[in-house]
């Protein structure tokens, strides 16, 4: 059993895994529920759960996540490389001097 709170949308922004340990401020406006599913990474999504009151579930929602700065660079430097590359094995079959 967990507990869990939910934000207006019924996204959980808070999970107690023992609820036995939750004190009365914890419990205030918590619902019980059987389990809540764990978030597996996936790369380029964020994952959330958000609370089902007709099954009195947690359901484990994915959206995409925005690009970081580092990681737009990395794969535009990677793009970079290949697209260096192909141009001179262009330039090589074609005869040309690169």
């Amino acid at each position: 059993m967990n507990l869990i709170k939910v934000d207006e949308n019924n996204i959980v922004i808070a999970n107690h895994c023992r609820p036995e340990l939750a004190n009365e401020k914890q419990k205030a406006g918590a619902i019980l529920v059987d389990s809540v599913p764990a978030i597996e990474p996936i790369e380029g999504k964020r994952g959330f759960l958000r609370y089902d009151p007709d099954t009195n579930t947690c359901v484990l929602e994915y959206v995409d996540a925005p690009v970081s700065t580092s990681a737009e660079i990395k794969s535009l430097k990677a793009e970079q490389e290949s697209l260096k590359l192909m141009i001179a094995e262009l330039g090589l079959s074609a005869g040309g001097d690169l």
